[in-house]
């Protein structure tokens, strides 16, 4: 029961009998005088509203508001760890609200690498035209700001080998592809929501309303529910081989895909029924894309080569109701990727072609849509594998480069970027990000992110060999650093003051490879991960105070909390251990 509520600009305080009571939120359409609070806590978080706890709840009603007016109320979350967070939430009648509310332990700064991924191939932008992900074939997806290049959050498949991705709708969380799982994950912390076994992934695709994922497989479509991971049915149509490109149309009614025999085929994503087959000349890679008014779909098909320099391919345009053909070209290239533009105008084509000894050009070519003849041409040697046109429709991304399409100028940040820098750590509380630098030039370099002005460097003592990892403090005092050099079996741990850049300490550290790295909060603990074991270090005075080995093999991520008494560790399942013995204290669901 709230004891009180201040309403918005009159500030008024209710009286006892006028208090609107909460209770567990049923399923029914909001009333004008119930507002339905929507709670997404971490896993053991408990809520308190107005001094009564509430413990772990997905969503809660407020009822008995009185229409038009806006109160105040106060909502506490506690965490598994002891740590608790404070929010006011603004309720209204006739609204349904949703709060989140992240763990603590995953707010701290952290390195964010700015390596992998140079070939691109997949990649999705974001709704908010601001960021897209990107992924290549090596089992790696990075999120990444459009204009400027930096790579926010990296994201790793459960095997060597990433199929596909997909953004949910909400752009909230990123799916991911591999050899045998499907991975869901917060797109802005990274961490891992849900897996499942799918057996191996040709590609893969969302429904526009986010509640079917479509898996390529082996002669065969699965579609599951991403919120489970449920497989709620296998589509066949005689598909033969593997599946290597599956799309939903807008309005989520239909489906193509692309199998290894050469058949496109048209699926009613209701029925499950096959509407239509489009086979290809030959049995090659096809590229498939819906018009965004689903009337048409478009399909390329790579022709083979003759000879060393003679590509050619296809375009056919099929109207969808009646199946028929109604365009057609050849270009003298292959074709790596077809999309129309958001407004359906244009066609965008991704081609390449062997030209002379070791040249080979690449191209993006805009089509218009109703005679499929070129309108515009871009050319650069150094291209992705991708074709997407931002959601505003004013450029294009060949997985390297962004093309504005009125001006043709090209934007190689996301290009270059990868190729110069080669970490970044980012500051929680104040506009700097650390850059750490290819040699021969061995150090960070602190930068506003508001000016990009340099604030200073943070010298290496010694010349690298290759950097592996850095952390920072959650208040910022101070940036340690674990990097190998020429020596055999043996890093460099340094760490310095992170508003000065002057080293305070540095050690040896007997290790040949390190694979995560972490600190706590006030730096007198770091964790260095390695092989299946982990190193406990005491900062202040540069010992090792413990080494254990994981009962696990298989790290995907491993990290300190903030008082450093706990090791979270993701394997096929996250558990926390104790730092002291290595003892596991509870696995996490």
């Amino acid at each position: 029961m709230m004891s009180k509520y201040s309403y918005s600009r009159l500030l008024v305080i209710c009286f006892l009998f006028l208090i609107p009571c909460i209770t567990q939120a049923q399923k029914k359409p909001v009333a004008s005088d119930t507002c339905i609070l929507k709670l997404n806590l971490p896993k053991g978080a408990k809520a308190t509203i107005e001094g009564q706890e509430y413990g772990h709840q997905d969503s809660l009603n407020y009822d008995s508001l009185t229409p038009g007016n806006i109160y105040n109320s106060e909502v506490k979350v506690r965490f598994v760890n002891g740590e608790s967070q404070q929010k006011t939430v603004l309720i209204q009648g006739g609204r349904s609200i949703t709060l989140t509310v992240q763990d603590p332990l995953l707010l701290k700064p952290e390195l964010i690498t700015q390596t992998g991924g140079i070939y691109t191939q997949f990649a999705e932008f974001h709704k908010n035209n601001q960021y897209m992900v990107t992924g290549d074939s090596n089992g790696l997806s990075f999120l990444r700001e459009i204009h400027g290049g930096l790579i926010l959050r990296n994201y790793t498949s459960l095997t060597n080998h990433l199929t596909g991705i997909a953004l949910t709708p909400d752009g909230q969380q990123l799916i991911m592809g591999d050899d045998e799982f499907v991975v869901v994950r917060d797109l802005v912390f990274g961490k891992l929501i849900r897996k499942w076994k799918s057996g191996r992934i040709s590609s893969l695709a969302i429904h526009p309303q986010g509640n079917i994922l479509a898996t390529g497989q082996y002669q065969k479509i699965s579609l599951w529910d991403p919120k489970s991971g449920e497989k709620l049915k296998d589509l066949s149509g005689d598909l033969k081989g593997h599946i290597y490109s599956v799309v939903f149309s807008s309005d989520g009614r239909m489906m193509a895909c692309h199998d290894y025999d050469g058949q496109n085929i048209l699926w009613d994503i209701t029925t499950g029924q096959v509407l239509h087959r489009f086979d290809s000349i030959k049995k090659d890679f096809s590229r498939i894309a819906f018009s965004p008014d689903n009337k048409y779909l478009i399909i390329s098909n790579n022709l083979n080569a003759d000879s060393q320099n003679s590509f050619r391919a296809e375009i056919r345009l099929y109207d969808v109701l009646s199946g028929e053909q109604t365009l057609s070209r050849t270009v003298k290239s292959d074709i790596y990727g077809i999309a129309y533009s958001p407004d359906g105008k244009l066609i965008g084509v991704r081609t390449s072609s062997y030209h002379s000894e070791n040249n080979w050009i690449r191209n993006i070519l805009l089509l218009d849509v109703k005679s499929l003849q070129t309108i515009k041409t871009f050319t650069d040697q150094n291209m992705g594998g991708v074709i997407l046109f931002s959601p505003d429709g004013k450029s294009i991304f060949d997985g390297r480069n962004l093309w504005d399409l009125s001006t043709s100028k090209k934007d190689s940040k996301l290009g270059d970027h990868i190729e110069k820098v080669r970490y970044a750590i980012y500051y929680q509380n104040s506009p700097q990000i650390a850059f750490c630098n290819f040699s021969p030039k061995s150090n960070f370099e602190l930068i506003n992110t508001n000016s990009f002005v340099k604030i200073r460097d943070f010298e290496l003592p010694v010349n690298l060999y290759y950097y592996t990892h850095a952390a920072i403090s959650k208040d910022e005092r101070h940036l340690a650093a674990i990097f190998k050099t020429g020596e055999k079996d043996a890093c460099n741990l340094v760490d310095f003051d992170a508003q000065t850049g002057k080293i305070l300490k540095q050690f040896r550290v007997s290790a040949n490879t390190v694979n995560r790295f972490s600190i706590s909060s006030d730096a007198s603990r770091a964790l260095i991960c390695t092989d299946g074991k982990a190193m406990v270090w005491d900062l202040r005075r540069g010992i090792s105070l413990r080494t254990f080995q994981f009962e696990v093999s298989n790290i995907y991520y491993c990290d300190l909390s903030h008082d450093g008494r706990r090791i979270l560790t993701e394997a096929d399942k996250p558990f926390v251990s104790d730092p002291q013995t290595g003892k596991l204290i509870r696995n996490v669901a």
